[in-house]
């Protein structure tokens, strides 16, 4: 049976690590870029990304172990970007069909998976900006803004049903509710909506600081769930 603490990793680490290939892919575009300033950038993004390898690593392999430990089907690990919206569509859809939605680790799953979505767009925000910070005023980067911060939002308020069925189900996770639902929904609409002027430095700046400190508080947070969630078992 998979286990609370098992379902929030999972769910967590499957989208989340969406930050990692997806900040990989919109990079790749960028590679032979006739602008100094922006592929200096990029190889400073690639670098970061290179360091984050063995982590994120790490994490997908969680989600392959716990999936094989309880005979869960998944697709390989991805290495690539190519291979990981797939093989996180399969993780959703297969730790879903095996312990059901409306149980509570199916609620701290999606909690987790729609949480780890919008880690994932604050993540490739922080790329976005820092290529546009390097390139002030290129009007490529607002579609890219408007589509992250589209997909943001969504995430957020796919998160509001399990995060209110934890509240209401017999030993539902409602630790969930309060501690991480409320606090990352509410980060993802002040982002999403916030107003961009990509001929601002000093506003990008400002703005990729606030979203890298949402990220590095939702990651300790997160952490420490994973704590307290298996300190129940």
């Amino acid at each position: 049976m998979v286990t609370l603490k098992e379902s929030f990793v999972a769910g967590f680490y499957a989208a989340a690590s969406g930050g990692y290939f997806n900040s990989m892919d919109l990079l790749g575009h960028y590679t032979n870029f006739p602008n100094p300033q922006l592929l200096s950038r990029v190889s400073d993004e690639m670098k970061t990304l290179q360091n984050d390898t063995p982590k994120v690593m790490g994490e997908v392999m969680n989600v392959q172990s716990i999936a094989e430990k309880n005979h869960i089907i998944l697709l390989p690990a991805p290495r690539f970007p190519e291979a990981y919206f797939s093989w996180s569509k399969i993780a959703n859809e297969g730790f879903n069909e095996k312990i059901g939605e409306d149980s509570p680790e199916g609620t701290a799953f999606n909690i987790a998976y729609r949480a780890g979505e919008v880690m994932t767009a604050m993540k490739v925000l922080t790329v976005v900006l820092s290529l546009s910070s390097s390139v002030v005023g290129v009007p490529a980067f607002e579609e890219q803004w408007k589509y992250l911060a589209k997909d943001m939002i969504r995430a957020a308020k796919k998160m509001g049903p399990p995060a209110k069925m934890a509240m209401m189900i017999p030993k539902g996770p409602d630790l969930l509710h309060d501690t991480l639902y409320v606090e990352v929904s509410e980060a993802a609409h002040e982002i999403g909506n916030a107003e961009i002027d990509f001929s601002n430095e000093a506003y990008l700046h400002l703005l990729s600081s606030k979203v890298n400190n949402y990220i590095t508080s939702f990651n300790q947070k997160v952490n420490w769930l994973i704590k307290e969630l298996g300190s129940e078992e």
